[in-house]
């Protein structure tokens, strides 16, 4: 049994949907690694190897506190680990004098008590904490969870545990508890044949919402962008993809992760019109198109980047360059009239390199103060109620400020302002998405926008850039 266990657990590792995790069948080997302990019962070993069980027990419970995270799939191969760790300090029966000395003091032997009601209580608290307020609590909030967990697990052990491992007629006590269980699964059952409860104060919209708890990986923000094909690569990478192109109506883009953001749209719009137009593409994370000091998120020379571009503009001659980025990010620079004057010398720059190009500064998109997802989550639980497309709920006010700025100020400049602003938000506030649920949100995280936002987007100014 441990051993095909322990073989779906890695056959299913990869598997989405949480199924690996809870599944019992890719869990029981664990419970099974103690059952087998306790049915070997480690008496005669001797006291030199009940030392060095304890000490690689140790050992291996440390690698998996320091190595093991989010990123790697678990359960599965990993999980040998602390399982083996665990392991190996109760089979080492307490023989080494300072493990025990360790596990004898009080608090630790408390926390030995209730541990098993703390795990059955974080986690249908922490569940029930995101269905009703639709979203993931802060750190504040998870510390509260945690000390709710704790309260609740002491009352469990001194209330019930306690009392039943110390019940006189232990006869009794197992009809109930099985009865118990088995109330419990058919209460479990009926939920689930009537879909779940009609009347939860949180709808299934809201659900929708909090499930999403990684935006990057859920819109797929590395292939928006387009990420290690054009997007963050050697410029000889960009060359050799593909990304910047030669040939009549040619359209460049410049800039950091926002100006990346804005690929799909274009080139959907692109597609819809039938046009010949082709899109070239050279942006780097943290990298405005701005000469400023400061590295991108390959640590590179902001400086070189954009001469970078400048040179390849200059090779390929575009129709259109078009630039843009996050006025507030990494390397932005954060005075409206210094951005200006920075902006200046870009201009001036790809004006020297390619004098017949239309330059084209797409201005910023709205913000938010927080991811829009937990925005959005955030107004159903608060609100009980779907928030309108265009809302100023959680948007930052301050981007409305920079693009009035640039409205009045990059014309000057001899090249075109599009307003991004202006063309997803009215007077009610900013485009939050495009239909219902998550999947139609206009931004991934604060501000890059998603595929729906892009296309959003070039809708309305698409017939600005293409002429």
């Amino acid at each position: 049994i441990f051993i095909i266990s322990y073989a779906i657990s890695i056959f299913t590792m990869a598997s989405d949907g949480g199924a690996n995790y809870y599944s019992p069948a890719s869990r029981f080997w664990e419970l099974m690694a103690g059952a087998i302990i306790s049915t070997l019962r480690f008496i005669g070993i001797n006291t030199s190897l009940s030392k060095l069980m304890s000490l690689l027990g140790i050992i291996l419970i440390a690698l998996s506190i320091t190595m093991i995270d989010e990123k790697m799939s678990f359960p599965g191969y990993i999980a040998i680990i602390p399982v083996l760790g665990a392991s190996l300090i109760i089979a080492s029966n307490g023989n080494d004098l300072v493990v025990s000395k360790l596990l004898s003091v009080r608090p630790v032997v408390f926390f030995g008590l209730i541990s098993y009601p703390l795990y059955l209580w974080h986690w249908p608290i922490y569940s029930f904490y995101r269905s009703i307020f639709a979203g993931s609590p802060d750190y504040h909030e998870l510390i509260l969870l945690l000390l709710s967990s704790f309260f609740l697990a002491i009352l469990t052990y001194y209330l019930i545990e306690k009392p039943l491992r110390n019940a006189r007629n232990k006869y009794i006590t197992a009809i109930l508890l099985a009865l118990s269980v088995f109330g419990t699964g058919l209460i479990g059952a009926f939920i689930f044949h009537i879909n779940g409860v009609k009347d939860r104060e949180i709808n299934k919209s809201a659900g929708e919402y909090a499930s999403v708890t990684d935006v990057y990986n859920y819109y797929k923000y590395g292939e928006l962008l387009r990420g290690g094909i054009c997007h963050s690569v050697q410029l000889t990478a960009a060359i050799s993809n593909g990304c910047i192109k030669n040939g009549k109506h040619n359209i460049f883009i410049i800039g950091d992760s926002y100006a990346a953001a804005l690929f799909n749209g274009l080139s959907h719009y692109i597609d819809n019109k039938g046009s010949d137009y082709i899109i070239s593409q050279m942006t780097d994370g943290n990298a405005p198109p701005l000469f400023v000091d400061g590295k991108d998120d390959l640590q590179r020379s902001v400086i070189t980047l954009n001469n970078n571009r400048i040179n390849e503009i200059k090779r390929v001659q575009p129709e259109v360059v078009l630039l843009t980025w996050s006025v507030r990010g990494t390397n932005g620079v954060h005075d409206k009239k210094l951005a200006i004057d920075t902006l200046s010398l870009t201009i001036k720059k790809i004006k020297e390199a390619s004098p017949d190009s239309r330059i084209i500064f797409i201005g910023p998109v709205p913000e938010w103060n927080a991811n829009l997802v937990k925005i959005i989550s955030n107004y159903l639980s608060e609100f009980k109620k779907t928030p309108p497309l265009y809302m100023t709920y959680g948007l930052n006010s301050e981007i409305s400020e920079w693009d009035s700025y640039f409205s009045n100020n990059v014309p000057k400049m001899g090249i075109e302002y599009i307003s991004a602003y202006k063309a997803l938000c009215n007077e009610s506030g900013c485009l939050t998405r495009v239909g219902n649920g998550p999947d139609f949100i206009t931004a991934v995280d604060w501000g890059h926008l998603t595929k729906p936002g892009s296309d959003f987007l070039f809708n309305k100014i698409g017939n600005k850039i293409i002429k």
